[in-house]
């Protein structure tokens, strides 16, 4: 486990616990005011601490490969994010709150449970890369994102089956 003590460490700038076996993140983390890289892919969390939404110089997150069903509640401290990583989890919704996440360059949401995409893109204007493949949306969710006007790249297929005869997204 991650100890507590973790939020001692106040002027880290990059975290880096990738490729272990942790289950959680301490609370303590939110302590880590000066954090602009964090990264806990391929670990076994299954949950995120609020606290997490209050690092407001994190830049990059990668989270990706884990066990999460659903992202903090409140990402809107997350002001300077810029590339977030949640691919390979288990997340079946998302808020509509990541549009607070006006610097977003990347967002990768792909082999996820998602059903929908309740996110207004045009608020989105700095994203350039969106990954949703892998998921159970089907064109209908993907049609009507208005992506009008932004320089992205999108990545969506016809991947995963929802117990019918059709391919969805």
């Amino acid at each position: 486990a991650i100890p507590e003590s973790l939020g001692n460490l106040v002027n880290l700038t990059t975290l880096w616990l990738a490729r272990n076996n942790f289950t959680s993140i301490p609370q303590s983390i939110g302590n880590l005011r000066e954090l602009q890289y964090l990264f806990l892919q391929e670990n076994n969390i299954s949950n995120l601490p609020e606290s997490l939404g209050e690092l407001d110089k994190l830049i990059k997150l990668d989270i990706s490969n884990n066990d999460l069903t659903t992202f903090i509640n409140d990402p809107s401290g997350l002001s300077n994010l810029e590339e977030l990583n949640l691919s390979n989890n288990k997340i079946e919704s998302i808020s509509n709150l990541f549009e607070v996440l006006s610097k977003l360059k990347l967002l990768d949401l792909s082999n996820n449970r998602l059903k929908a995409l309740p996110i207004d893109f045009n608020l989105l204007a700095d994203l350039e890369q969106l990954f949703v493949y892998n998921n159970f949306l089907t064109f209908e969710d993907i049609e009507p994102l208005d992506l009008a006007g932004l320089a992205y790249q999108a990545y969506y297929a016809p991947q995963k089956k929802n117990n019918s005869s059709e391919d969805i997204l």
